[in-house]
């Protein structure tokens, strides 16, 4: 359910990656080749010019991020086991905003870990473009 203005979409719990680009597959693309150690899909589904907050730091490229803490990202995902609880994406006129929150648990580096996380990914202008111009959106 969705279409390019001032929609709500409940993008579900999975990814068909044989579908055409949306916010919501762009996700759960870069989500699962973190999971996988796929470095090559997970740079492709960020925006050079991504910014990345987490952690009280700021990271100012993909090339940044992949330098930095792309690699320790994909060990520590590897190692746990991570459920997305719902995923939304509203999309207003050339911006769509992705909000998602999961679910992780397993142990990494000798601790357990059991949380709730959440994550908000907006994309501008050349992703959202794309999108409306080619397809009525409908999320996986």
């Amino acid at each position: 359910m969705r279409f390019c203005s001032g929609v709500w979409l409940d993008c579900g719990p999975g990814c068909d990656f044989d579908k055409p680009a949306t916010p919501c597959s762009v996700n759960s693309r870069r989500h699962h080749a973190l999971q996988t150690g796929d470095k090559e899909l997970a740079r492709a589904q960020l925006a050079s010019d991504v910014m990345i907050y987490e952690g009280g730091r700021v990271e100012r490229s993909a090339d940044e991020y992949a330098h930095h803490h792309m690699l320790s990202d994909m060990k520590y995902l590897a190692a746990m086991k991570s459920e997305t609880l719902e995923h939304q994406v509203t999309i207003l006129g050339n911006t769509a905003i992705s909000a998602s929150r999961s679910h992780t648990k397993g142990t990494y580096k000798g601790k357990e870990r059991n949380y709730q996380g959440m994550e908000t990914t907006v994309f501008f202008n050349r992703v959202v473009q794309k999108i409306c111009s080619k397809q009525p959106l409908y999320c996986a």
